[in-house]
């Protein structure tokens, strides 16, 4: 039975993100679970996007605090947003979108997502950033992002 309180369904990694005139959002370049660059380390990504579908049956509004750890940065980039509850959505998007993003080391992305709810509703996403010097390594069939509640 599913919950009547909103419920972070899934997060994905991309490239960018696009609203379109539909009210749609299409993730453009979607990334699987590992980032690999071709260089040593450090690394500049060009574009990191982040994108969260919440279901929310009951319509209730809360605010939304998105956390993201680099790897090899200490303090993390927060994002806080109010999301209002529309009853004639059964569901919202949380999206956002960095530019020139250092990364001086191999590791893992972390975005955490908390929602202000009675109860909290919390989900952590990773990206696995690698580095490999020279030619890439063949990579094995893309895989859906694991939620870890």
């Amino acid at each position: 039975m599913p919950s009547q309180y909103p419920e972070i369904v899934y997060g994905l990694f991309c490239e960018s993100l696009r609203q379109e005139v539909s009210g749609q959002t299409t993730a453009v370049g979607i990334w699987g679970e590992t980032c690999r660059f071709a260089i040593a380390p450090p690394a500049l990504i060009p574009t990191l996007a982040f994108h969260a579908f919440i279901r929310n049956p009951e319509h209730l509004s809360y605010n939304a605090r998105v956390q993201i750890n680099l790897p090899g940065n200490s303090a993390p980039v927060t994002f806080e947003t109010p999301i209002k509850g529309d009853p004639a959505q059964d569901s919202q998007n949380i999206n956002i979108q960095l530019a020139s993003i250092p990364v001086p080391q191999a590791g893992d992305v972390v975005v955490r997502v908390h929602l202000d709810t009675t109860p909290p509703v919390e989900g952590e996403f990773h990206l696995h950033v690698d580095f490999y010097a020279g030619q890439l390594p063949m990579v094995s069939q893309p895989t859906l992002m694991h939620l870890k509640v």
